[in-house]
């Protein structure tokens, strides 16, 4: 990944309710979660609670970030959360990760 490829969307995933979920990681490290309205019933409303965790490929924690909640509607494309700088990656795009 490189500077003028911008940010990486992951592939679209389901939660137990049936609601979709992507997450878009940027060069310089931003995170975004979002909540596809499209999958909600119109004029519904959903209370999300939601943790990111970064895993290793063992299952490990690498990182966990703190519970947040929020309140959404059908009726819009919703951006949940952005972390900033949250994560490094060097410059061939390779995820970097200081033991704190």
């Amino acid at each position: 990944m490189s500077e003028k490829q911008g940010a990486k969307l992951s592939p679209i995933f389901a939660s137990s309710s049936g609601c979709e979920w992507s997450v878009e990681i940027s060069w310089n490290g931003h995170l975004s979660m979002y909540l596809h309205a499209e999958s909600l019933r119109p004029g519904s409303l959903r209370r999300a609670i939601w943790r990111f965790r970064l895993l290793d490929t063992s299952g490990e924690y690498l990182l966990e970030l703190h519970e947040v909640c929020g309140l959404f509607c059908a009726e819009e494309k919703i951006l949940l959360k952005d972390y900033d700088n949250i994560l490094s990656l060097s410059e061939k795009g390779k995820l970097i990760i200081e033991d704190k």
